[in-house]
């Protein structure tokens, strides 16, 4: 298919899963995808993101050969969309062999230390997979979450007591679905410690009676 006629194709409004079929189908698709990305027109860039995650999500070693262009896409100038790249990035984690998340992995740890607390909740939620895929980041992550009582979040300007209780309960959920108790009491403060040691005293008792 010609350049010509994929941006048509692309112009057609069809459902995602079409546009995920063509990029399967044709070599051509997915630059030309990364380059609407790129667009200045937020609403097509936003929507050539959205595919291309999905595309990367299911097939990313149909968009790996293109990791350097998607990477430029961190440099966006709107800051929502360049944040929202890393949704994209860490699909291609899976079949990466490490040179490629190596060129953007300061940025990623820069977007996890954000004092923005729409940077960090994406790429808190995009943490999960490059624990998956990348294991021997984990500790780095952690090391990261676990200072989190210790941050500052900011909304124009002004600290946020709100976003820090919303960054709390985020890096929560992902350690306890990823890390191990251990790892977990290392970074909760004393009096959550004692809650949390309770908790899991009183649930051991509580599967030792019901197996008995």
């Amino acid at each position: 298919m010609s350049i010509k006629r994929i941006y048509n194709e692309f112009s057609q409004g069809f459902e995602d899963e079409y546009y995920i079929k063509l990029a399967q189908d044709d070599v051509m698709a997915v630059p030309a995808l990364i380059d609407i990305m790129l667009d200045d027109d937020f609403f097509n860039a936003r929507w050539a993101q959205n595919i291309l995650e999905q595309i990367s999500e299911n097939f990313p070693e149909t968009v790996y050969p293109f990791y350097k262009y998607v990477a430029d896409a961190l440099n966006n100038e709107n800051k929502f969309l360049a944040w929202n790249v890393w949704k994209i990035i860490v699909n291609l984690t899976a079949v990466d062999d490490g040179a490629m998340w190596n060129m953007v992995s300061d940025k990623f740890y820069a977007s996890l230390n954000s004092e923005f607390i729409t940077e960090f909740s994406i790429a808190c939620d995009c943490a999960e997979r490059i624990i998956v895929n990348k294991s021997d980041e984990s500790e780095k992550i952690l090391n990261v979450l676990k200072n989190i009582n210790n941050r500052i979040f900011k909304i124009g300007g002004e600290i946020s007591e709100s976003s820090l209780a919303v960054a709390k309960e985020k890096v929560d959920q992902l350690l306890e679905k990823n890390y191990s108790f251990v790892d977990i009491i290392k970074y909760k403060t004393p009096i959550e410690n004692s809650i949390l040691l309770c908790f899991a005293l009183n649930f051991s008792v509580y599967t030792c009676i019901v197996s008995e």
